[in-house]
């Protein structure tokens, strides 16, 4: 399966490719993708801010899905990982919030010639699966 992740946060995309960090989360209140929608072996495709540019690919090497958390258990979840994640104190504020909380791994994450994508079917969210990434890139 291939996903496409839209990073707001410059930082972060450089951080995942310099080997700063391995593991990036998506969280939420309720159910939302990706969660139970991210596995191991699965490409990741980045693009950066709202453009329609890929930039960079990387592949999950593992995805751990927590159950509903109750109030202390997603900063415990984030503080356990928080080397991994590469957070900052503020960070970790942000995602204590969160119901449902998924770290994403990263075996390997590469940059690749940058690509257009069809944004007409991707709706603007941080995370969507796509099936196969050539369904929606632009010739």
């Amino acid at each position: 399966m291939d996903h496409i992740a839209y990073i707001k946060n410059s930082c972060e995309l450089e951080d995942l490719l310099q080997g700063k960090k391995s593991v990036i989360v998506r969280g939420a209140r309720g159910r939302q993708l990706p969660y139970d929608g991210a596995h191991p072996g699965d490409n990741v495709y980045f693009v950066k801010d709202s453009s329609n540019e890929v930039v960079a690919k990387g592949i999950i090497k593992d995805a751990v899905n927590s159950a509903p958390l109750g109030k202390k258990d997603p900063a415990r979840l984030i503080s356990e990982n928080i080397e991994k994640l590469g957070l900052g104190d503020k960070e970790l504020l942000g995602w204590a919030k969160r119901k449902h909380i998924l770290l994403i791994e990263f075996g390997t994450i590469n940059r690749v010639m940058p690509f257009s994508i069809d944004f007409l079917k991707t709706p603007q969210r941080d995370w969507h699966p796509v099936g196969y990434i050539n369904k929606i890139r632009k010739a």
